[in-house]
This record gives structure tokens, C-alpha cells and sequence, in this order.
């Protein structure tokens, strides 16, 4: 695959099922070299949620490939530490938090 080919893409999506309730979604598509850059391994991060936070997602899923490219982290571990430990705020509630 050329460079490009292998440079990370993104986008949002909507699963909704029989009852018309929906779960809003959004995927990052990269690319992992592995043994000195002789083997390339697509992979696929996703963040699913309750409610259509695409701004969210999509900056949280380029800030996790920041994180476990810089420091040579699981991608999948940080993505599950980071759910299991992060409640949603209330409704009408704001929270930022810092990557």
C-alpha cells in the first residue's frame, strides 16, 4: 500500500435497530507497521455512544492514536481504561477533559 493509501481515516455512523433506538458511532481507520516497518497491519478504533457526540469522538480517537503512538501503547487497553473510568456528565451538564 502506498503512503497515502495508509494515512488514518475517519468517519461517524448511526446504528439503529427494529425499535428506532439508536446508538451513534464513530471509527478511526490506521494503519500499524510492525518488524521495522517490513509489516503493515490495518486496524480500526470505535467509540460508540448514546448520544451523537461526533466533535467528541472523532478528537478523542486522533488524541488516543497520539498517545499510543508516542508512547508505544495498546490502543485497545487505553480505549477501554478510559470508558470504563469516564461517566457521562448529566444531561444539560458540560465537561471537558484534557488529552
Amino acid at each position: 500500500a502506498s503512503e497515502q493509501d495508509t494515512q488514518p481515516t475517519s468517519h461517524g455512523f448511526v446504528l439503529t435497530n427494529e425499535f428506532g433506538d439508536r446508538l451513534y458511532g464513530a471509527v478511526l481507520h490506521l494503519w500499524e507497521e510492525f518488524q521495522d516497518g517490513t509489516v503493515r497491519v490495518e486496524k480500526a478504533l470505535v467509540v460508540i455512544g448514546t448520544q451523537p457526540l461526533w466533535g467528541a469522538f472523532h478528537a478523542f480517537l486522533c488524541a488516543l492514536c497520539r498517545v499510543a503512538f508516542s508512547k508505544g501503547n495498546a490502543k485497545e487497553r487505553l480505549v477501554v481504561n478510559f470508558m470504563a473510568e469516564t461517566p457521562l456528565p448529566p444531561p444539560g451538564c458540560t465537561v471537558s477533559l484534557g488529552l
